[in-house]
């Protein structure tokens, strides 16, 4: 039978690939970390992007996850499986400027290959940071696009309110009426409010 050195890479690779199938995640982590060590250059964003999800998704360790994450970013700060993770963790965290820069760099990246759910995410990111003008910019384009993400409609409305753009909103309230979003009922009722004002209106 053939012998295999503990540090020979098919056999560390047949091990990280048992102990997924096992779900064994504390034992993964570790092999991974192995693997890192001796790594190329070039393995390594991905490897750490690997130890990133591990970390977050099976370990419960998001402060790891973070580390993992933003160290695939130092050595690689274009690794678009990094600046997704980065930016979806920090998006659901909200930690919205993180977020932002991440996405930033994200669409920057992809260019015309952008995801509508990052550009989605970066919209909302700039109606939570205060700039609700572009905000409402990127939300518009992505529902002229006919594009529906769930939270579109909401933040959609939202960025109406604070840009006192009257009818828009009210061109989104039949949409805000049918979505399932819990927050759709209280933006509701601030637009019943706000459209029963005399608030400056803008092109919608």
């Amino acid at each position: 039978a053939a012998r295999y050195h503990p540090e020979d890479r098919d056999l560390r690779r047949m091990r990280i690939e048992i102990g997924t199938a096992i779900r064994d995640w504390t034992q993964v982590h570790e092999f991974l970390k192995k693997q890192l060590e001796t790594a190329e250059v070039g393995e390594r964003p991905a490897l750490l992007v690997s130890l990133a999800k591990l970390a977050y998704d099976e370990l419960d360790r998001a402060e790891q996850g973070r580390q993992f994450t933003q160290a695939a970013l130092y050595e690689s700060a274009d690794y678009i499986p990094a600046l997704t993770l980065f930016s979806d963790k920090c998006f659901h965290a909200e930690e919205w400027q993180d977020a932002h820069d991440a996405l930033v760099t994200l669409l920057r990246v992809e260019g015309v290959h952008a995801r509508s759910d990052d550009r989605y995410r970066l919209a909302v990111c700039r109606l939570r940071l205060g700039e609700p003008e572009q905000a409402f910019d990127a939300l518009r384009s992505l529902r002229g696009e006919g594009i529906y993400l769930p939270g579109l409609y909401v933040a959609y409305g939202q960025a109406c309110l604070a840009t006192d753009n009257r009818y828009a909103l009210a061109g989104v309230v039949d949409d805000l009426v049918d979505e399932p979003d819990p927050d759709a009922v209280e933006l509701l009722r601030a637009a019943a409010r706000f459209l029963d004002g005399d608030p400056k209106t803008a092109e919608a």
